[in-house]
Parts: structure tokens; sequence; C-alpha cells
């Protein structure tokens, strides 16, 4: 990680065997060198993946090691990784075993649905409850989930990759106040006008 903080939470949870490292290119180098076994798995949230890993980098490790690709499905972390399948999992680079399947999960599908659904049922009955807005209002988390509003990308990492204009999502929860406030004060006139 390049999160001291976020490395140091790490480390006081973790067994004292476990070393985290702040994640530069001479750290990676240095510790694919060593590894029997590299799990790649960077994430940038609705952004492709950067590349941390040359193809100089794994053909430096050691023969009949492993490099796990699980950035794959946002498109891999090496210069080499390409999407594998169950079907056909993996390719050499050098003496290096790598291993990219696309939705790696999809060889467990019951455990995997199970979880999903689990992890994502309370988001779920939260949006249709309340729609995204409503939903948005009581958790701005859920502003991080939107990528698309009235076809306006509200997604800067997506924005940003198709070079198309940011709209700010709160910008449409502003919207929605707005015209629900309209909605109510309407709707409280006719009604005081009806029971007279």
């Amino acid at each position: 990680d390049i999160s001291l903080p976020r490395l140091r939470s790490i480390a006081a949870v973790m067994p004292h065997n476990v070393q985290t490292v702040y994640s530069s290119p001479a750290a990676i180098e240095h510790y694919l060198k060593e590894a029997d076994i590299a799990v790649g798995a960077a994430l940038v949230a609705g952004a492709r993946t950067p590349v941390l890993v040359t193809r100089k980098m794994l053909e430096a490790m050691k023969p009949g090691s492993v490099f796990v690709d699980i950035a794959i499905d946002q498109g891999g972390m090496t210069e080499v990784s390409k999407p594998t399948t169950h079907k056909d999992p993996v390719f050499k680079v050098g003496g290096t075993t790598m291993y990219c399947v696309a939705n790696m999960p999809g060889c467990v599908p019951r455990t995997s649905t199970l979880a999903i659904a689990n992890a994502s049922l309370p988001y779920t009955l939260e949006l249709v409850r309340n729609g995204w807005q409503g939903a948005a209002a009581k958790d701005p988390g859920f502003l991080k989930g939107l990528s698309v509003v009235d076809g306006k990308i509200t997604c800067d990492k997506v924005a940003e990759f198709f070079n198309m204009p940011y709209v700010d999502p709160r910008t449409f929860l502003a919207t929605s106040a707005a015209d629900s406030a309209v909605s109510a004060g309407r709707a409280a006139s006719s009604g005081n006008g009806a029971t007279r």
C-alpha cells in the first residue's frame, strides 16, 4: 500500500510474521525476486489498475514462481497480464507462471454468489426502500457507487478515462431535494385548499 496509516492499521491486526511494506517500484522488484508466489491486487476504484510490475521484474522471479493477478478484471497490474479462463488459466513469462483468470470467484459460483448477496443485501434494501437519492442523502457512501446519472458521468475516474466532463453526484441530490421540497409545498397547498 502507499498509505502509511493503512499499513499501520494492517500491521496492528496481522500476525507478527506478516511484514507490511510501503509500495514503490524498488520494493516491488526486491520482494518479487524473493517470492515463491506473488498476488497482485491493486485497485483504483472506477479506473484501470495501474501497471506496477514490469516484464523484467517477472523474468527476475525465481524459476517455478507464480504471479496471480487478481486485478485482471480492471486491466491487470503487470505489463504482460492478459485475461485467461478457468479452462486455460496460465501462461509463462520466463520461469514464472502467470495466473490471470478473469472473474476468479466464478470457480466457486455458489459460494461467491452467497458472499456477494450477503454483502450487498443491506445496500439493495436501502435502495429499494428509499431510491438512490434517499439512500445517498442518508449515507453519502452511496454516491461512490454512481457512474452515470441522467446521462452525466458522476465518477471522476470514468470521466477521466473517457476524457469526458465530470459532474459531482451531489449536484443531483441538491436538485432532488429542491424538487421534493417544491412537490411537498404544492401538495400541502392543494391539501389545505381541499380541506377548507
